[in-house]
């Protein structure tokens, strides 16, 4: 009796992937978690007052787990991503003229456009309203 969809006695697992194309496109154990991560920042990124505990709840994982794995798969620290994070979408809304400066604080959770500022200036080398008229900033 043949089954259908059964490798044939020539046929090897690499070439069954190869043919159908499903096996090779499964995320890693990685890119989940960096997926899962990135969502959850998102969530979290309207509140300005969000911390590492309040990620690594979100997370279902403890503060000292959720280090060790965000350390391991990105080699930053859940704080350093987290700031890294906001700033990287902060500048996504400032060349994409989303808003004002403060209006941007708000929607990315800073708890005011000054704050924000200071972050930015640290991170960029320029104030949010420099790196807005820079041209390659669009």
């Amino acid at each position: 009796m043949e089954i259908p969809g059964a490798m044939t006695g020539s046929e090897t697992r690499e070439d069954r992937g190869a043919l159908h194309g499903a096996v090779h496109n499964v995320p890693s154990r990685n890119e989940r978690f960096l997926i899962r991560l990135r969502d959850r920042l998102e969530l979290l990124m309207r509140c300005h007052r969000y911390t590492v505990i309040d990620l690594a709840e979100e997370m279902c994982l403890s503060r000292r787990q959720l280090y060790r794995r965000v350390r391991a798969t990105t080699g930053e620290t859940p704080g350093d991503l987290m700031r890294r994070y906001r700033l990287e979408r902060v500048a996504s809304l400032l060349a994409a003229d989303a808003g004002t400066v403060a209006a941007i604080a708000r929607q990315t959770g800073f708890s005011s456009a000054g704050r924000l500022s200071r972050s930015f200036r640290a991170a960029y080398g320029m104030t949010p309203s420099r790196y807005r008229e820079q041209p390659e900033a669009r």
